[in-house]
């Protein structure tokens, strides 16, 4: 009888186990994002469209399905398919491709860095750390424990009006749950499981370092990552530091403290429930239409692509000799201007007040539109932003002779804060 009842209780405790595994699981986070006074609105709010799309606001766990939102774009897992779809909410968007291929997209949709920005990005030198800082919380009824991550980067040598020195400093702690605590829950053990599961199938980390793999000063942030990926995240705080705002390119805005964090961002579990998920919650929904996967993960990871700058190639006449270009003068051809496209300030350079001129040599086609923007002088962080504006302007057609022709000159595009 001792025998049987004892069979009875294993039998009762493996099918807990099973059904435990098995458990619907709810995620919700709070995000909030602290500014400092002098930064501007639309700064603040670039900022806090880029920390959207990296901090997650809700997951949900079914079984073999999984849902995972991040600002604009929401993940649906299905490992049963081995599949993943991504949802813009905004777009009513939704494309569908293979788990094994879903990395191999991410690194194709990143930016190729044009000559300039790989010279400063190897200047830069990056450190990271982490350590266990002993502090432990209760959060949402769950045990947790503390760490700290910090990661900086400093440029080891001046580039332009940017001197050597220390550029920026990421200080973050984590509060993950206790061991005991996951071994606890039901729900935490289901979440900690489908976490480590869909890090093996799909491998994010993989695809940081692919995308990384030509910026040696990201690398220390790829650490980090992978560090606060390790447990179930209960609640983090982020501090941005950025020294390079008082090295002297521009006067220190207003206010502007060197010790004192210029962005903070905070996110705590708000809910951890086990309570049943309908089905619906894991597929895509009515009205939205198909679209290609690249369009969805580019706005996610990466700015436009970015197209390393070359000489350029007029197409050849029919004649087999070049076309005839002719040298046109900077105010001739600004006052044939009839569509510009203003930059977009980039907010990193923004931040560090940086400030001037970026020239380019460009060619104007007989149709009026830039053809080729070769440049000739601008500092690093402001060059790219200067081309994706420039490439779009379009100018009255040059005439010679009564005939259309292509045209070189020079462009100037200006960069000044308000």
């Amino acid at each position: 009888m001792r025998k049987r009842n004892c069979l009875v209780v294993l039998v009762l405790q493996l099918v807990s186990s099973t059904l435990a595994l098995r458990a619907d699981v709810t995620v919700r986070y709070k995000n909030d994002y602290k500014f400092a006074a002098f930064l501007s609105p639309a700064m603040t709010s670039q900022a806090v469209q880029q920390m959207d799309s990296s901090t997650p606001t809700a997951i949900q766990i079914k079984g073999d399905k999984g849902y995972s939102n991040f600002g604009k774009i929401t993940y649906l897992m299905d490992f049963a398919k081995q599949e993943v779809t991504l949802l813009d909410g905004a777009g009513r968007r939704f494309a569908t491709l293979p788990m094994k291929d879903f990395v191999d997209k991410l690194e194709a949709s990143r930016p190729v860095m044009i000559p300039e920005v790989q010279r400063f990005m190897k200047s830069i030198n990056t450190n990271f750390s982490s350590r266990k800082t002993g502090r432990t919380d209760t959060i949402q009824g769950i045990g947790a424990e503390e760490s700290e991550m910090v990661f900086s980067m400093d440029m080891t040598e001046p580039m332009g009006a940017q001197p050597a020195g220390p550029l920026m400093k990421m200080v973050m702690q984590i509060w993950t749950a206790k061991a005991e605590e996951v071994l606890r829950l039901p729900a935490l053990r289901q979440w900690a499981g489908y976490a480590a599961y869909s890090n093996y199938v799909i491998n994010p980390m993989t695809a940081l370092q692919k995308i990384f793999a030509s910026m040696p000063g990201a690398q220390g942030y790829v650490s980090m990552m992978q560090e606060k990926s390790k447990s179930p995240l209960l609640r983090s705080h982020t501090a941005v530091h950025m020294p390079m705002m008082g090295q002297g390119l521009t006067p220190p805005p207003a206010g502007f403290d060197p010790n004192a964090p210029v962005m903070e961002i905070n996110s705590e579990i708000v809910e951890l429930s086990a309570e049943p998920i309908d089905d619906t919650a894991f597929l895509v929904p009515d009205g939205y239409q198909f679209a290609p996967v690249e369009d969805l993960i580019k706005p996610v990871i990466a700015p436009p692509t970015i197209t390393p700058p070359s000489a350029p190639q007029p197409a050849q006449a029919p004649s087999g000799h070049a076309p005839l270009l002719v040298r046109g003068g900077a105010n001739i051809q600004a006052a044939n201007l009839i569509h510009k496209v203003e930059p977009v300030y980039p907010p990193l350079a923004e931040q560090a007040g940086i400030e001037g001129t970026v020239r380019f040599t460009v060619i104007i086609d007989k149709q009026g539109h830039v053809s080729s923007a070769q440049l000739v002088t601008g500092h690093p962080l402001l060059i790219e932003a200067a081309r994706v504006a420039v490439i779009q302007w379009v100018y009255k057609p040059t005439l010679l002779n009564g005939q259309p022709v292509e045209v070189v000159t020079l462009v100037d595009v200006s960069f000044k804060r308000q």
